[in-house]
C-alpha cells in the first residue's frame, strides 16, 4: 500500500469517525436534542459512540503499522521547515494533542468507576472543552483547506486528474 493511499485512508476515515464522535457526544450531552431526534434514550447511541471512539483511537495506529516509516518522515517533514502564518505546524500539533487527550479522557469516561471521582470530573470537562474546540475549529480547516477540497471533488467527478502527492503544501500556497 502506497504512503499517499494510506494518507488518504488515515484522513478519511479519520474525519469519518471525528464527526461520527461529534454527532453522537451531541446527542449524549443534551437529551432535548436526542428527545428530538430519536425520540428517547437510544442505548444504541452511547455504542455507536463508543465503536467510533475505538476507530478513532485505531485508525492512526493501523495506520502507522502500514506505513510507519513514511508517516513519521512525512510529518517530520511538515513540522520542520518555517511556516509563515504558522496555521498547518499549529494545526497539526494541536490535531494530534487534540486527539490523544480525547481519546485519554473518552477511555477515563468510559471507565470511570476505575478512577476517582476527581480524575473522572476532570476528563469530562477537558473532553467537553476540546470537543467545542474541535468544534469550532473545523469550519477554519475546511476554509484553508478549500482548495483542497475543490481539487478532490473536480477528481472524484473525474474533471482532474488526481495530484502527485496527497499533502504537497508548496505548490497550494497562496501567494497574499
Amino acid at each position: 500500500m502506497s504512503l499517499s493511499t494510506v494518507r488518504r485512508a488515515l484522513h478519511a476515515t479519520h474525519a469519518v469517525a471525528a464527526l461520527l464522535l461529534l454527532g453522537t457526544g451531541l446527542l449524549l450531552e443534551f437529551p432535548e436534542l436526542r428527545a428530538l431526534s430519536i425520540g428517547g434514550y437510544g442505548g444504541r447511541i452511547v455504542a455507536i459512540h463508543l465503536w467510533a471512539g475505538a476507530a478513532f483511537a485505531g485508525i492512526p495506529l493501523a495506520a502507522l503499522a502500514f506505513s510507519y516509516r513514511g508517516l513519521v518522515e512525512d510529518l517530520r517533514r511538515r513540522l520542520g521547515p518555517p511556516d509563515p502564518w504558522g496555521w498547518r505546524k499549529s494545526h497539526i500539533a494541536g490535531s494530534l494533542a487534540a486527539g490523544v487527550l480525547l481519546t485519554l479522557t473518552g477511555l477515563i469516561l468510559w471507565r470511570d468507576t476505575w478512577f476517582p471521582v476527581v480524575v473522572g470530573d476532570g476528563s469530562r470537562w477537558l473532553h467537553i472543552g476540546l470537543t467545542i474546540v474541535i468544534a469550532l475549529e473545523l469550519p477554519i480547516h475546511l476554509v484553508v483547506a478549500r482548495k483542497k477540497l475543490r481539487s478532490r471533488v473536480r477528481e472524484w467527478l473525474g474533471l482532474e486528474e488526481p495530484p502527485d502527492s496527497f499533502f504537497d503544501f508548496d505548490s497550494d500556497q497562496d501567494p497574499d
